[in-house]
């Protein structure tokens, strides 16, 4: 597409059209729908023309269709003020009629961008050849340093112009009139947030997602291509890649065991060999999981990258005083914490406490409901397919609730101010795992252990294991897709009455002739924003509950998430791939409060499993001699040994491997050696420099 700087002057203006009415809509629907076909094609060639690489572009800062032009060029002249080392391009986008910032950096202002953001690039092989935190002085000591095009990958290239970009701050005299912004927060999602900028977001490199998704998407039973998917979206969603590959692998042996269970004739020997099984397959599973883990964020150069808050940048939504921090004598914002606290036990708590309250309201009308049902399918001789439906309904019914429970611990969060962007995610994590949690878990502990009925128990959790599947899959894959399809279509048509509008009045058309109709930029922008894998995290969290707390009712539980799953990984990189704008790269050295919350699942899921053997009456029937209360005596003594037993196996297995640690001490003893021998030959040079000025 031919890209018209705004800064050159326009000879005319474009009138303003004439909107059709609804009747000549109406009219022209047949034929606009006799068309879809044509206009579809046409949407694919031009899609395919306008995925060519936007040039000298990292970030694309979108403004709205009415944005005022001057406050565009106010903005565009403030940047560079502000921040010199970026280079920008005022563009106007032929389809949307919207303005865009096209923002980029030269390799010296990102080597200088690396420095400031301590960003950990590998070292030469000479130099121990891991990773340390970059700096200008150092350039020589790392791999591809004099290389512009090679230092650098896209992701991290535009993980560097965005921390340009958030060095945009502005005082109340620079301000654009009427605009009032804190200072000391940088200026662009202040501008996001009041509706004075539609978007910021990173351009998808169409040649490298191509090759990715040829790699990745539709090979169902290869090994996932990791590192291309952390040097292209981050080690953070690669890590849930690696982390879903290798739940989905360990879910080999449950649904082996699981279905090995199913057959066996006596279902008390299958519910006592699948509570045993589960309860230490958990806990072999997180400690290899965290072993895996600590090898690939090695290989990626983040596993000793810790967080500390305190040195943390503010999140850009923080509000706060101005004040000088007694760390880095820089002013910053700072929020009080009492008051924090008391936003969260006052309001947060309350209100937490009224949403589960809430669910167990909604739990026993969906349970009055089924008792209802099967006393008319029992009555009136109904088909025993009816008996299942108000399963399937409570199922529906815990997806729906999902959403709304979001939107709730959404604001909660952001009334309680949290200071840094990671804590902020955390406590947002937490809230989310609370609410779906007990909405998921609730009723399965209602059958369990209030009715203590093992068969509606299996029924309940087949309904929602296969329920939830299907709802997922089609959230996250079919609506995308269709609305993909739509969209396509909708931004075609529109696209070619616009042409037919612009070449009815030629004096006023802009010109197009020969460009592509709609960008990259447009189709992208088009897209929904992906911050965080946090959601399907949760999604599978919730699964490996039902697999982990449930399964001994269930044996075939293991066998249908295990399906489920191999599915999962790849629909999960279908909707990434196309369904979202490419996210900013962020670096992680494990998944976080992720894995305090599948271990702390694991635990409870001990007591869970125990008590479940003993609602099953299956200990009675081995031991008839034994009287109830011995029997809880039994379970209890059964639960504290397993827990022993689980801690144990936890402390065997170390977190890193020791290779990796070995691996670790090498690179820092020939970092050390080689920063000695460098600082000898600097003394050396400096002495014979000195003794030669003295001759």
């Amino acid at each position: 597409m031919e890209e018209k700087e705004l800064l050159q002057p326009q000879a005319t203006q474009c009138a303003p059209q004439q909107q059709p009415k609804l009747m000549d809509r109406i009219r022209s629907f047949p034929k606009d729908f006799a068309d879809t076909g044509q206009l579809m094609i046409s949407a694919k060639r031009w899609l395919t023309v306008s995925t060519e690489p936007v040039p000298d572009c990292d970030i694309v800062v979108m403004f709205p269709r009415d944005a005022d032009k001057e406050f565009v060029a106010w903005c565009r002249h403030s940047l560079l003020n502000h921040v010199p080392d970026l280079t920008l391009r005022q563009v106007e986008l032929q389809y949307s009629r919207c303005v865009a910032l096209y923002v980029t950096a030269s390799f010296r202002s990102l080597l200088k961008a690396a420095d400031t953001v301590g960003l950990r690039k590998r070292l030469r092989s000479s130099y121990g050849g891991g990773y340390q935190e970059f700096t200008l002085e150092e350039l020589d000591l790392f791999a591809n340093g004099q290389s512009a095009s090679d230092f650098f990958s896209s992701q991290e290239r535009q993980g560097l112009v965005r921390h340009l970009l958030l060095s945009w701050r502005l005082e109340a005299a620079n301000c654009w009139p009427g605009l009032s912004l804190t200072e000391q927060q940088p200026a662009l999602p202040q501008l996001q947030v009041r509706g004075l900028v539609q978007a910021v977001f990173p351009l998808h490199c169409q040649r490298d997602l191509s090759r990715l998704q040829a790699s990745w998407v539709g090979r169902l039973f290869r090994p996932q291509p990791l590192n291309a998917v952390q040097e292209y979206f981050g080690v953070k969603v690669a890590l849930y890649f690696a982390w879903l590959g290798f739940y989905t692998m360990a879910l080999l042996a449950p649904a082996l065991v699981g279905a090995a269970a199913h057959f066996l004739s006596s279902s008390d020997a299958a519910c006592g060999l699948l509570v045993c099984f589960n309860i230490l397959w958990a806990t072999v599973y997180l400690e290899m999981w965290k072993r895996h883990s600590s090898v690939l964020t090695y290989d990626w150069g983040t596993l000793d990258s810790g967080n500390t808050d305190l040195l943390d940048e503010c999140r850009p939504l923080f509000k706060g005083q101005p004040s000088i921090s007694r760390i880095t004598g820089r002013v910053t914002l700072a929020y009080p914490a009492w008051k924090r606290l008391a936003i969260r036990y006052l309001i947060s708590l309350p209100v937490i406490a009224a949403c589960l309250a809430a669910v167990v309201c909604l739990m026993l009308l969906q349970f009055a409901f089924q008792d209802w049902i099967t006393e008319m399918v029992t009555e009136k001789a109904l088909p025993s397919v009816v008996d299942f439906a108000p399963k399937v309904t409570n199922a529906l019914v815990i997806s729906m609730c999902d959403y709304f429970y979001k939107g709730i611990a959404k604001w909660l969060n952001d009334l309680e101010n949290i200071r840094v962007e990671e804590s902020y995610r955390s406590h947002l994590i937490i809230k989310l795992i609370l609410f779906q949690s007990v909405n998921s878990f609730l009723s399965l502990f209602y059958v369990a252990f209030y009715r203590q009925d093992m068969s509606m128990l299996k029924q309940q959790l087949a309904a929602l294991l296969l329920t939830r599947q299907i709802i997922d899959n089609i959230k996250e894959v079919g609506i995308p897709f269709v609305m993909s399809r739509i969209r396509n279509y909708k931004m075609s048509l529109d696209y070619e009455r616009q042409k037919k509008r612009d070449s009815a009045e030629p004096d006023t058309a802009p010109d197009t002739e020969g460009s592509p109709g709609i960008t990259q930029t447009e189709v992208e922008a088009s897209l929904e924003a992906y911050d965080d894998p946090y959601e399907d995290y949760l999604e599978m969290f919730i699964q490996y509950g039902y697999m982990c707390m449930f399964s001994c009712a269930l044996p075939l539980a293991g066998v249908f998430c295990l399906i489920n799953n191999v599915m999962e990984i790849r629909s999960d990189a279908f909707k990434l791939c196309t369904g979202f704008r490419r996210p900013f790269g962020t670096k992680v050295s494990d998944i976080g409060v992720w894995q305090m919350a599948l271990e702390g699942i694991s635990c409870v899921a001990v007591t869970v499993n125990v008590a479940l053997l003993g609602v099953s009456g299956a200990v009675s029937r081995w031991f008839p001699s034994l009287s109830p209360a011995q029997v809880v005596l039994l379970l209890v003594l059964f639960e504290h040994i397993v827990l022993v037993l689980k801690y144990i196996i936890a402390k065997a297995i170390p977190d890193v491997p020791h290779w990796i640690e070995e691996e670790i001490a090498i690179t820092e003893h020939k970092k050390r050696a080689a920063l000695k021998l460098q600082n000898r030959a600097h003394l050396r040079a400096k002495r014979e420099s000195g003794s030669c000025s003295e001759g």
